[in-house]
């Protein structure tokens, strides 16, 4: 690909061609008074061909998603410079795959490689025979002036087909681009919300539109904006519940969402509907407890919730029933499985405060048969002992591998029957049992009696 930008975490670059070494550090004033235009047509070129892929793929694909839309510039690409009409230096399309390739994060991530990225991470990270990394694209602080020149003249555009231009106005917003970078913000909310009602639009894509609408209007103070995202976000949690697609996923981080600017105290003062916006909410979340039944989903569901209530009797009322949740999902589970699921009703009656269910639970528990457990749920894998070698090894080199039984337990996978007796196995097995979950692997040559006796 033309626009591959590669930035190593030593700091040195691999550039591409229109990725120019002088453009790395701050350009010079006279660089600055030339960085005029840098777009070989028209910029209503542009913005038409890109509004004819993105229309393209909404009806071929019924799916109009940033990646797909990066995939058909990549062709574009490959024609044009087969074409010996095209002028090889426009390389005004790598700029524009190089802000659709950032994906947007939640800002949880630590790893020093995304340092400095914002609300965007590198589409990819790869090791570099130096000793660091790879990655791609660049910080947007860190891109040429020409990437910049053309996201300004493009996100100019209103006509841009809102997917995109609402990753650069995002994009120009984060960089505090021009005299008032706030304008940039404000457009790049509108674009979010037309994107995330588009029925063509990816579903994923349309859910991390609403949420970074909402985001930007918080950011900005501006209510109008923020009450056009927190309804475009309750309209997509609605939709997902119509629809008999499993998107449960989408559902919700949007919940997510909108009980978290419930629960900011700086929000409170800045949304003029919050009575009615927070009945709303609880009216989603008991729509959602009833189209998704599995008891993980119960759980985040309720959780939601608890957030939400405020009234005692209510709290109460929400953590009776999550802890019945919790409890049921083991009704038709046996073993390893049944503890697993009663231990973590357990824990959550225990958090609760309520020790009637803690008690009711723990005497489960007790009455569980584990006589069959582990061979219920042990089946033959071919495992290569070198690669499992390799895998205790690292763990031990890592300093986060496990410790005492588990390591008895892993070495006993790798070299077969232990020294220590029977009785020895079956304490430091039971150890290991009473603090995790236990998945172990036997190659073949192991699957011998003594291994079911130390069982």
């Amino acid at each position: 690909m033309n626009a591959t930008l590669l930035m190593t975490l030593s700091g040195r670059t691999t550039c591409s061609s229109w990725y120019k070494p002088s453009h790395h550090d701050e350009l010079s004033e006279k660089s600055k008074e030339t960085a005029i235009n840098y777009l070989n047509m028209p910029v209503e070129r542009y913005v038409e061909t890109i509004n004819d892929i993105c229309a393209r793929l909404e009806a071929e694909q019924d799916e109009l998603a940033h990646c797909n839309v990066v995939a058909a510039l990549k062709k574009l690409e490959s024609r044009n410079d087969n074409d010996e009409r095209e002028n090889d230096e426009d390389q005004t399309w790598g700029a524009i795959e190089a802000a659709l390739d950032y994906y947007q994060r939640d800002g949880d991530q630590v790893e020093e490689c995304l340092q400095g990225y914002g609300s965007f991470g590198p589409m990819s990270i790869m090791s570099s025979q130096g000793g660091g990394s790879n990655v791609y694209p660049a910080k947007p602080a860190k891109l040429p002036e020409e990437a910049r020149q053309t996201w300004r003249e493009l996100a100019a555009v209103e006509t841009l087909n809102p997917l995109v231009r609402g990753r650069l106005c995002d994009l120009l917003w984060k960089l505090g681009d021009g005299p008032s970078p706030h304008t940039h913000a404000e457009a790049a909310v509108l674009c979010y919300v037309t994107h995330s009602q588009r029925e063509n639009a990816e579903p994923c894509g349309r859910d991390e539109s609403v949420r970074r609408a909402t985001a930007l209007a918080a950011t900005l103070n501006n209510q109008t904006l923020l009450s056009k995202s927190l309804d475009a976000t309750k309209q997509l949690v609605a939709s997902s519940l119509d629809t008999a697609h499993d998107e449960f996923g989408i559902v919700a981080r949007c919940l997510q969402a909108l009980t978290d600017h419930t629960q900011n105290g700086r929000n409170r003062h800045l949304d003029a509907s919050r009575g009615e916006n927070k009945a709303h909410l609880r009216t989603l979340l008991e729509r959602s407890r009833d189209v998704y039944r599995h008891p993980d989903d119960q759980q985040k569901l309720y959780d939601l919730a608890l957030k939400v209530a405020k009234d005692e009797q209510v709290v109460q009322e929400l953590r009776s029933r999550q802890i019945k949740v919790a409890e049921s999902a083991a009704n038709n589970c046996e073993g390893l499985l049944a503890l697993v699921r009663l231990d973590n009703a357990r824990q959550l009656a225990a958090r609760h405060g309520d020790s009637e269910a803690e008690r009711r639970i723990r005497r489960r528990i007790e009455e569980i048969d584990m006589s069959n457990a582990f061979s219920e749920i042990t089946t033959d894998i071919p495992v290569n002992n070198s690669e499992v070698q390799d895998w205790v090894d690292a763990l031990m080199r890592s300093g986060r591998g496990p410790t005492g039984p588990a390591i008895m337990l892993l070495r006993y996978g790798i070299y077969g029957i232990p020294v220590s007796s029977p009785e020895a196995s079956r304490e430091a097995i039971a150890e290991l049992h009473a603090k995790h979950p236990l998945i172990t692997l036997f190659t073949q040559q192991h699957r011998t009696e003594a291994i079911r006796l130390a069982f």
